[in-house]
């Protein structure tokens, strides 16, 4: 069954309805890719996707390796394996109030995308003692709950980080 599809027609993806927490497949190339992440945790990346680019202020730059590294050392990494898509692989990070994605697309780069529901979120970070950055209470709160449990990734974590709109949404 088709349950979702690229905004350009390029790809959908498929599940098999009877299973609990399905496989979700992608059709649209030579060949149909499994995803890593079964339904629930693809629901998740999906809504996280949608944060960054659908967020009333928001952030892109083509970036190398080195420079995806230094700008989210103090942001915290979900613990989910890469998506497929938009690139090959696609991670994200998040940290309150701001959620990052970075999609690898080979040869042309890594594309990074940040959104916030705040400017101020999107101002440069202060200084790093070396590569160790003091992180908020809140900050901390939020990278326990996402690293605790994979239950912890829900619309109230997503809530709590964004407020009651994610990516201009009603949650």
């Amino acid at each position: 069954m088709v349950f979702a599809a690229g905004n350009q027609g390029v790809w959908v993806a498929l599940i098999d309805p009877t299973d609990d927490d399905p496989v979700v497949w992608y059709d649209g190339g030579p060949e149909r890719l499994r995803e890593r992440e079964r339904l629930s945790g693809f629901l998740l990346q999906f809504a996280l996707n949608e944060a960054v680019n659908t967020s009333p202020f928001t952030g892109f730059a083509t970036v190398t390796m080195e420079a995806l590294d230094r700008f989210v050392v103090d942001l915290v990494p979900v613990p989910l394996q890469p998506m497929r898509v938009p690139g090959d692989p696609t991670r994200h990070w998040v940290a309150p109030g701001l959620v990052a994605m970075a999609a690898d697309y080979g040869e042309s780069g890594i594309w990074l995308s940040v959104g916030s529901r705040q400017r101020s979120a999107l101002r440069p970070r202060s200084p790093r003692v070396g590569t160790v950055q003091r992180l908020s209470h809140q900050h901390l709160q939020v990278r326990d709950r996402l690293l605790s449990s994979r239950e912890a990734a829900t619309p109230s974590l997503l809530v709590d980080l964004f407020g009651d709109r994610v990516g201009g949404v009603a949650v």
